[in-house]
């Protein structure tokens, strides 16, 4: 006799039967998608590289062309780090070829008049007038320029320089005197008085200076001590607040 199936189990039966051929079709569905979204991720990467790759290139032609702009100094007068520079003059600055901007030239700090700057060739020339006795001055330049491009950039630069100091005019003894007495007075003439209290020294060591004073535009001290027959070296020494000058007699 033929099995009998039970009523109660044929309800079930189905229910596995049908989830399993979905949890195929699941499987199906997700192994055919796979490709596909590895290919789109693939392709999205190539997309980003290729964005970053344009991105520094652009960058990098649009440097090089601004570079490739920039103004090139030849040669700076005063130089830089100069010293003893008059106090009426001019500014020239000697360029490789003339920027595309108009370049303008200040002096920091503004004591000086400092006309409108003008072309001498590929020089640019500013004259100036009424600087500071043993002042350290500033030079700023400032350009823009542009390049093939038609980028625009700002060019800029700074030295310094120190003017002329205070001349001395006579020194009493005279350099290389010869039979100076072994006590007296030194004396030292300026053009002007400093702004800073001279300082001399006797070396050897064996004589003895009073403390300075001004009369006039002459600074004196009374010496004492020296030795017969002996050499002496005498420094006088300003600190203008730059850099130290000195004369020796």
């Amino acid at each position: 006799m033929p099995a009998k199936t039970d009523p109660a189990e044929a309800p079930a039966a189905t229910v596995s039967e049908n989830l399993h051929l979905r949890l195929v079709d699941i499987l199906e569905e997700h192994q055919a998608d796979e490709p596909v979204g590895r290919r789109r991720a693939m392709l999205l990467r190539f997309i980003g590289v290729a964005l970053i790759a344009g991105v520094i290139a652009f960058l990098k032609v649009h440097g090089d062309a601004l570079a490739a702009a920039q103004p090139t100094i030849n040669e700076l007068s005063p130089a830089a780090a100069a010293t003893g520079v008059p106090l009426d003059g001019d500014v020239r600055v000697k360029f490789d070829r003339r920027p595309e901007g108009i370049p303008t030239l200040r002096l920091e700090p503004p004591h000086a008049v400092l006309e409108s700057t003008h072309w001498d060739g590929n020089t640019l020339v500013a004259v100036y007038a009424g600087l500071h006795l043993s002042t350290r001055y500033q030079v700023v330049l400032q350009v823009e320029y542009r390049s093939r491009l038609a980028d625009v950039a700002h060019f800029e630069k700074r030295w310094t320089v120190t003017t002329q100091g205070y001349p001395v005019l006579a020194l009493m003894p005279a350099q290389d005197q010869k039979l100076v007495p072994r006590v007296g007075k030194l004396s030292v003439g300026f053009s002007y008085v400093p702004p800073a209290k001279p300082r001399l020294t006797i070396s050897p060591a064996d004589g003895v200076l009073t403390l300075g004073q001004w009369t006039g535009t002459a600074w004196t001290a009374g010496y004492s001590g020296l030795k017969p027959l002996t050499r002496y070296e005498v420094t006088l020494t300003v600190d203008y607040g730059t850099a130290a000058a000195s004369t020796r007699g």
